[in-house]
């Protein structure tokens, strides 16, 4: 399948693949190669490892990198999927809050495990000093003292626009934006009725699959993630979040881009592992992969006669009737209409074009069993409402005000289904959300109401809750380090004494100092408490280990209670795990909170070659869990190079050793243990619980 020609262009044929992961992979392309442009103000751009690396410019913002694809003559179906690790999902452009001089001293202490001299002569044998050069010229834009720090909030942009590299996607084109919340990480948004409205909040810090699927006017937007959390499916199924009506440009080029790395001045560069276009069958209509669709036009018909939907069956009427025409669906009156799909993963999105609405109201019926027993959100002329029927009687969920429209103008009436969650957008900005109070299936159908004569719908769609990517839009999915057998386990049991030199109640294995001068200490009922207060926290970075014979795959969980009962204890957790190949070579992941920034945080740390760029380290925002108090599951598995960090069970930071450093080896795991960690502050007292390490068993 392939474009038709464009006056002046090129024939690009389609599906056009970008896999990084292609041992004959490019970048910049090859000469002469079509349809691939790389944008590259600064040089910042290289591959290695299957993937682009977009490193931090000295100058950040909006149209001095890119990966574009095109251009294309916009058509039904015309899909951009993005397959990469965005460097940070709350990255900002913003002065640093420190001075220079406090930033170099900073960089030059790190932890304080060791003194300045023992660490400028590692930073010399690191093989990193044009690496930290960069980042010190970097910070000398960035410092505090220059109050000309143009400050952004987005960071990265996925989709179709009328250039290569746009000054501004957040106000264009069809696509994705990251908008950076701070302490809740990332809030995705999509562009939609000309502007970009949120679709997903705290989006952790893993690789994500980003799906633009362009119609000859407006998009259908689909995420999915590796692993699936977040409520987003796993790659390469994606879930879709929202339906624009509005957008209509007819030359359009895809578009990969990113316009601010890391916060404060910390370095994470942005990993883009496969971009491509297609125009698959399942998409190459006016409502994608819908399940149920109508454009509710066509021959008029008397009122109250049925008729076969586009998608999904046969209509189903109730109540008063309706009036098929060449401008819309128009109501007689009083009434409903279902549609009963097969959908063998749920409906998640339904989308309606609404006109005519007076004070009666018009709108959606979803998860229906019939007309009397469903969710019902009704759009009036000013006020939006979701209510729940049972048996005919209605409970009001909630309400809003919503700004009337003008006379006879079409809204774009939008509900997303998420288990108990109801979300109701208007002309794409959210409106509304509601927790329905009935079982999420307590019917499959869907369709729509009316309560006034005269109201008109259009364009009546409903996608499922996830779709399987088709394969000309599929790349590899990345390797997620998991599982093996319970090696090591520790209850903590026994009077209490010391941690070292215990033995583990699983695996029979003996605890170690390994780093530092703080205390671990058995509490006698169960548990290991770091020694320390806010009054007298930890004395810098320990870790208690184990010895580690899986040397290639370890999946650590600890039970972990938050110090403190609340902001103004002034308590820090800074509790975690350490995975030691040796003195010069280990990774931490750990946890962070201070009263100081209004989220949590998990972070990691890398110590190679004998040095640690404390600038380097990775987090990803938690907002406010792990709140003082109270318990948490930390779970970290680590094959020598990917890790996965989840916290109760949600995924929230995913990298390789390689999206840090290109040159990274593996490490061979020969330890893995317990950490309270430096990060800003020390440890003020977290207590672990119900240690447990998996691996791969190896024969003595």
């Amino acid at each position: 399948m392939s474009s038709p020609r464009l006056p002046g262009s090129f024939l690009l044929p389609l599906p056009y693949r970008d896999d990084f992961s292609d041992p004959a992979a490019s970048l910049p392309p090859l000469a002469g190669e079509a349809g691939r442009r790389l944008v590259d103000a600064e040089s910042i751009a290289g591959l290695d490892n299957g993937a682009v690396r977009f490193a931090p410019p000295l100058r950040q913002g909006w149209g001095r990198a890119a990966l574009a694809y095109g251009p294309w003559e916009r058509h039904d179906g015309l899909t951009l999927a993005a397959y990469l690790l965005n460097g940070h999902n709350t990255a900002q452009v913003e002065p640093l809050p420190d001075s220079l001089k406090a930033r170099f001293d900073r960089w030059l202490r790190a932890s304080e495990q060791d003194g300045r001299s023992v660490r400028l002569r590692a930073w010399l044998r690191s093989g990193r000093v044009r690496r930290t050069l960069r980042a010190f010229r970097w910070w000398w834009s960035l410092r505090k003292e220059q109050r000309a720090v143009p400050r952004l909030d987005e960071n990265l942009a996925v989709g179709w626009y009328s250039e290569p590299a746009p000054p501004d996607p957040v106000g264009a084109g069809a696509g994705f934006v990251m908008h950076a919340t701070g302490g809740e990480n990332g809030e995705l948004w999509v562009r939609a009725g000309g502007a970009s409205q949120p679709v997903l909040r705290a989006v952790p810090d893993v690789p994500l699959a980003l799906v633009v699927v362009l119609r000859g006017r407006g998009a259908l937007y689909c995420a999915g993630a590796t692993p699936p959390g977040c409520g987003l499916p796993g790659y390469p199924w994606v879930r879709p979040l929202a339906i624009d009506a509005q957008s209509d440009n007819m030359l359009v080029t895809g578009v990969v881009t990113p316009g601010a790395w890391g916060q404060i001045g910390f370095r994470i560069d942005t990993r883009v592992h496969a971009v491509h276009v297609a125009a698959p069958v399942a998409f190459a209509s006016w409502c994608g992969p819908a399940v149920a669709a109508d454009r509710l036009t066509g021959e008029a018909r008397e009122p109250g006669t049925a008729w076969q939907a586009e998608r999904g069956g046969a209509w189903e009427m109730s109540g008063g009737g309706f009036r098929r025409g060449s401008h819309g669906l128009v109501a007689e009156g009083p009434g409903a209409l279902l549609l009963r799909p097969t959908a063998a993963e749920g409906i998640g999105l339904v989308h309606v074009l609404v006109a005519n609405t007076c004070e009666g109201g018009a709108g959606i019926l979803a998860r229906a069993a019939d007309a009397n027993n469903c969710v019902r959100v009704t759009l009036a002329r000013s006020c939006c409402a979701v209510h729940e029927l049972a048996h005919g009687a209605a409970t009001l969920l909630t309400e809003a005000s919503v700004p009337p429209p003008a006379d006879g103008a079409q809204r774009a009436l939008q509900l997303r289904l998420d288990g108990g969650l109801l979300a109701v957008a208007l002309d794409g900005k959210p409106v509304l959300e509601a927790m329905t109070t009935r079982a999420p299936c307590d019917g499959e159908g869907v369709g729509l109401h009316a309560d006034d004569a005269q109201a008109t719908f259009r364009d009546f769609e409903a996608q499922p809750t996830r779709l399987l990517l088709p394969p000309e839009l599929c790349a590899a999915g990345l390797p997620v380090p998991a599982g093996g057998e319970e090696l090591v386990a520790d209850a903590f049991a026994g009077p209490a004494r010391p941690l070292e030199g215990t033995t583990t109640s699983g695996g029979g294995l003996v605890w170690s100092r390994r780093i530092g001068r703080g205390r671990i200490e058995l509490t006698g009922d169960g548990a290991a408490r770091v020694v320390a207060t806010a009054r007298e926290p930890n004395p810098g970075r320990t870790a208690f280990t184990v010895p580690w014979r899986s040397h290639g795959l370890a999946d650590l969980a600890v039970t972990m209670t938050i110090p403190g009962t609340g902001p103004g204890d002034w308590h820090k957790p800074r509790g975690g795990f350490l995975f030691r190949q040796d003195d010069d070579n280990f990774l931490i992941v750990s946890l962070w909170r201070g009263d100081e920034y209004p989220g949590a945080s998990l972070s990691s740390f890398f110590h190679f070659r004998g040095f640690e760029d404390t600038y380097d380290a990775v987090w990803s925002n938690i907002g406010h869990r792990a709140w003082y108090g109270e318990q948490v599951r930390l779970r970290v598995a680590f094959d020598g190079n990917a890790f996965l960090a989840e916290l109760d069970g949600q995924p929230v930071l995913y990298r390789r050793l390689t999206d840090f450093y290109a040159d990274a080896q593996p490490l061979v795991i020969n330890e893995v243990g317990l950490v309270a960690n430096w990060e800003w502050g020390n440890d003020t007292g977290t207590v672990f619980r119900d240690f447990s390490a998996r691996g791969t068993a190896v024969s003595r």
